[in-house]
This record gives C-alpha cells, structure tokens and sequence, in this order.
C-alpha cells in the first residue's frame, strides 16, 4: 500500500510534468511571437526606407527649375511640353497619394508590432508563473 507521502511524491511529479510541458509550449509561443516581431519590424523599416527614399527624390525633383516649369523658353519641344505641363500635377498628386498609403500600412504595421509586443509579455508573464509553480514543487 502507497503511504500518504509517496502519493504526494506522485502528485508532484505528475503536476511537475505538466508544468514543463506547459513550459515548453509558452517558451515555443515565445519564440514565435519573436520571430513575428522581427519579420514585421524588418519589413516595417524597409517599407519606411522606401518612403523616405521617395520623399526625398522627390524634394529633390520638385526643386529642379525644369520641372517647376515643365516648359523650356525658346526650345522646340513639340506637343509633349503641354501635355507634360497638364499631366504632371496629377501624377504627383497621385504618387502622393500612394506614399500616404504606404505610410498608413508603416503606421498598420508598428499597431501590430505592438500588440504582439503585448502577447509576447502575457506569454512571458505565464512563463514566470509556471517557473514560480515549478520552483515552489
């Protein structure tokens, strides 16, 4: 017949082992959540990089004297410098457009950062409860 004590010693154990397994699953979870937050942060920053790329290239366009202008005096250019003349502000407008949709997804994309930042500190916050459990066995 099994005394009181060895049946506490079984319960522990029991209990002990479903704690890590319960450990190796958060830690695993972490390690995702991780992994995740790097590929956003990653893709984030690229997609920022670009924006800025973009902005600055245009800064620098818009400031050339013949885009301001778009027609050259005393130049023979044909049709195309009135055609250019009327369909610039529209593609810029445009290209505008789509940086700040791009800049919403960078905005998108930090929102999501952040909220698995937040899992990731619920997952860690039961990691250290389960180690606590463990250490107390």
């Amino acid at each position: 017949m099994l005394s009181n004590a060895d049946i506490e010693r079984a319960r522990k154990e029991a209990r002990r082992r479903e704690l890590n397994r319960q450990l190796t699953r958060v830690n695993g979870q972490i390690y995702s959540v991780e992994q995740l937050i790097t590929n956003f942060q990653n893709q984030k920053n690229a997609m920022q990089d670009f924006s800025d790329e973009w902005t600055r290239a245009k800064e620098r366009a818009m400031a050339s004297e013949i885009v301001q202008s778009i027609k050259v005096s005393k130049v023979f250019e044909g049709d195309i410098a009135d055609k250019y003349s009327t369909e610039l502000p529209e593609k810029i407008r445009n290209m505008d457009s789509n940086n700040i949709k791009a800049r919403s997804v960078i905005t998108m994309t930090q929102s999501q950062i952040t909220k698995l930042n937040t899992h990731k500190s619920t997952l860690e916050s039961r990691k250290r409860g389960i180690v606590s459990e463990l250490n107390s066995l």
